[in-house]
C-alpha cells in the first residue's frame, strides 16, 4: 500500500504523446509541474476556486526548488532580496510573489498553464483542445452518479486518440472506519456528508468497472492519502474500428 501517488511517474511510462495535458479539479497545480520535466507543453487546470492562480504560483516555486534547487532552504534568500522568503500560506498573494520572484513570476506566466475558474463545474467545461492526458484526482467522489457516467463521458470526448486518463477516488468500503469518517454523516448507501454541507459520493471497485467499461485498464493502484483509503486506476480511450 503506497502512501503518495506519483501520477507523473506512473503515467510517463506508458505515454504515447507527451504535449497536452489538462487536471480536473487542478487546485495549486501540483500535479502538473512535474509533467513539464516528461516534455508537456501544454498545461491545462480547471477548478472552482477563483484565487488558485496564487497557490498555483507558489507551488511552481516548490517544484523549481524541487527540480531545478533554486531553493536551499524554505528561509532562502530569493533574487537578491536581503529579507528570508517564508514559503507559507500567509504568503499566498499576488503583490508578495511577484515582488520576491519577479523573474519566476515572468517565467511562470509565459507557461501554457490556463486555468479556467468561472463559477461552475467541469461537465460544463468547452474547449478545442484535445488532451493526451486528463487526471481527476480526488474529484470524482463529489459529483452525483448520474453525473459521474457524465463526467467520464466528457473526459472521452476531450482525448485524444489513446489518450491516457488517471482517476483516483476514496475507495468504499475501505475508507469507512478510517479518518475519512471524521465529521462526516452517513445520509444514504455510500453518501456521506461533511458539517458544510459537502457530499460524497463514494465508489466501490464494481462502481469504477462499470463507469470505465469505455476505457482499457492500464493500472490499478490502491493507496493512502491522509489515512484513508483511496484507489487510482490508469485508463486508456479505445479505439472503435467501423467494419466496411
Amino acid at each position: 500500500m503506497i502512501r503518495e501517488v506519483d501520477i507523473a511517474g506512473i503515467v510517463g511510462e506508458h505515454l504515447k504523446s507527451k504535449k497536452s495535458i489538462l487536471d480536473v479539479g487542478v487546485g495549486s497545480g501540483k500535479h502538473l509541474y512535474p509533467f513539464l520535466e516528461l516534455g508537456f507543453n501544454y498545461l491545462e487546470g480547471i477548478d472552482t476556486n477563483e484565487s488558485i492562480k496564487e497557490f498555483a504560483f507558489h507551488e511552481y516555486l516548490i517544484y523549481k526548488n524541487r527540480y531545478q534547487n533554486i531553493m536551499k532552504s524554505e528561509t532562502s534568500i530569493i533574487e537578491g532580496k536581503n529579507e528570508p522568503i517564508q514559503l507559507n500560506k500567509d504568503k499566498f498573494n499576488s503583490s508578495y510573489l511577484k515582488s520576491h520572484f519577479p523573474s519566476l513570476e515572468k517565467e511562470f506566466a509565459s507557461i501554457n498553464f490556463t486555468f479556467n475558474c468561472k463559477e461552475g463545474d467541469f461537465l460544463n467545461f468547452k474547449t478545442n483542445i484535445r488532451f493526451d492526458v486528463i487526471i481527476a484526482s480526488q474529484i470524482l467522489h463529489f459529483f452525483k452518479p448520474k453525473e459521474q457516467e457524465l463526467f467520464l463521458s466528457k473526459v472521452e470526448s476531450l482525448l485524444n486518440p489513446k489518450g491516457l486518463l488517471f482517476i483516483a477516488a476514496y475507495s468504499f468500503p475501505k475508507c469507512l472506519n478510517t479518518d475519512f469518517e471524521e465529521n462526516k454523516t452517513r445520509i444514504a448507501d455510500q453518501v456521506y456528508s461533511k458539517e458544510d454541507g459537502t457530499l460524497f459520493y463514494l465508489l466501490s471497485d464494481n462502481d469504477f468497472i462499470k463507469l470505465l467499461s469505455a476505457y482499457k485498464l492500464v493500472k490499478k493502484i490502491e493507496y493512502k492519502e491522509w489515512n484513508e483509503y483511496c484507489n487510482a486506476f490508469l485508463v486508456q480511450k479505445k479505439i472503435y474500428v467501423t467494419k466496411k
